[in-house]
């Protein structure tokens, strides 16, 4: 009787044992909010800095060899069209066109001889006074000389063209954005000399991630204004996407028209902001995002045995206050962390805060 009355409290200390141990372990589970994983539209924000520049730029050139003997523009002065840029040593093709003058002036002195002789061997064949012969030969004389005023004629032409050809001009107004030649210098034919940036529309020119490019949708409009100007803005249309990839920035060229912006200086810093194309995702409240050993991830729970476990994510944006995910990186209702201890870790109970219940 004395053996079964000892064994009592003992029965009584182990059964409390467990009951304890449960009474703590609900006491020190930490209280979390969650949210669960919806599928929603994002539309990521782009917005990119770059250059603005001209639709339109010319290289140019002589048209002919030459020493340079004078330049008259440098780069960033602005000239018109028709301006003389700079010239070559003209000594020799001066003297063409002096000696294509004489030469000109000689066979129309001669033509008018011939058309004097002529006339008068035409008179004198119609009055009977000489033979057709004669007036044949009149006749031919007066066709050489005409044949040689036209061969004159070209030929003075094309000594002036030559001479021309010394003085390069601007084909267009515009901006000097290079000069590669300086006095004394020899040049060939079709050397670049300067660049041109005419005047007219305007790029704003862009280096773009690659990335960044899959969401900007076929028909979109840029909001552009300088950099140091935010108060103007202006309309920008997408015209042209380089196809070639720069390997090590990963960025590609784009070219995006200036509306009504003819003015707007060349070299300025611009800004560009759009919306790409509307994709499905998964929003999260940027409170979701920790890391596990230096990766991204987000505490997800088990809504059945209340612990938790770490999920590596890929964040596609952070705006707004909120992550953004690609669509499949967790399933829809999955309930994830957005507020509780700065430290959980994987297979730890919690408890779900009051009014956070799934």
């Amino acid at each position: 009787m004395k053996l079964w009355l000892t064994r009592i409290p003992l029965l009584g200390i182990l059964l409390a044992i467990p009951l304890t141990t449960t009474a703590e372990q609900a006491v020190s589970a930490p209280r979390v909010n969650v949210v669960p994983v919806e599928r929603g539209h994002y539309a990521p924000a782009l917005t990119m800095t770059g250059e603005v520049q001209a639709q339109k730029t010319s290289a140019l050139s002589f048209s002919t060899s030459g020493r340079v003997i004078a330049w008259m523009f440098d780069v960033g002065d602005r000239v018109a069209e028709g301006a003389a840029l700079a010239r070559l040593d003209a000594s020799q093709q001066e003297a063409a066109v002096a000696a294509a003058e004489a030469n000109l002036s000689a066979a129309r002195a001669q033509l008018e001889q011939a058309e004097a002789h002529h006339d008068r061997a035409q008179r004198l064949f119609e009055q009977g006074n000489t033979t057709l012969a004669g007036l044949d030969e009149a006749v031919t004389a007066f066709r050489v000389a005409q044949e040689a005023v036209v061969a004159g004629e070209a030929q003075l032409a094309a000594a002036e063209k030559r001479l021309e050809d010394t003085v390069l001009r601007a084909h267009a107004a515009g901006i000097i954005t290079s000069r590669v030649v300086d006095t004394g210098q020899v040049v060939q034919a079709m050397q670049p000399i300067f660049s041109l940036a005419e005047n007219g529309a305007r790029y704003a020119v862009f280096d773009v991630h690659e990335r960044a490019l899959l969401t900007i949708p076929d028909e979109i409009v840029i909001a552009l204004s300088l950099a140091t100007d935010r108060s103007q803005s202006y309309n920008g249309i997408l015209r042209e996407i380089s196809p070639v990839l720069d390997p090590l920035l990963g960025t590609v060229r784009v070219k995006v028209e200036i509306e009504e912006a003819h003015e707007l200086p060349l070299g300025a810093t611009i800004i560009g902001a759009a919306s790409g194309q509307p994709t499905e995702a998964i929003i999260l409240p940027v409170e979701t995002l920790a890391s596990i050993e230096g990766r991204s991830a987000v505490w997800v729970v088990d809504p059945m045995s209340e612990t938790v476990e770490a999920r590596e994510i890929s964040i596609l944006d952070v705006t707004d206050g909120s992550i953004v995910l690609p669509v499949d990186a967790l399933p829809e209702g999955t309930l994830v962390v957005s507020k509780g201890p700065r430290s959980l870790r994987a297979g730890q109970t919690v408890a779900f805060a009051e009014g956070s219940e799934p």
